[in-house]
């Protein structure tokens, strides 16, 4: 189990490491074009905001479910443009 909270301020630089709250195995932010990729208020506390262009998270793979084991992710999504195709 891991569980990464956006708890931060200002913008997330390329190669940043996001450390889980819970559990162990850091993130990894990729954000080619330096802009737009930051915190922000959330719903409740803090969140993570994308600029749609280049943004992303690599968490690493150990100690995580492999091959037909079972396994499960969840994730609060709030889009502002629905209209365009994005990956998640």
């Amino acid at each position: 189990v891991r569980l990464y909270n956006a708890n931060g301020a200002g913008n997330i630089a390329n190669g940043a490491t996001i450390t889980p709250t819970v559990g162990t195995g850091n993130l990894t932010a990729t954000n080619t074009n330096g802009t737009g990729f930051s915190y922000a208020t959330g719903l409740i506390g803090q969140a993570f905001s994308f600029d749609g262009v280049d943004d992303s998270f690599t968490a690493p793979n150990t100690s995580l479910s492999t091959g037909t084991n079972p396994r499960g992710a969840s994730f609060w999504i709030n889009p502002n443009n629905t209209g365009t195709a994005r990956g998640i």
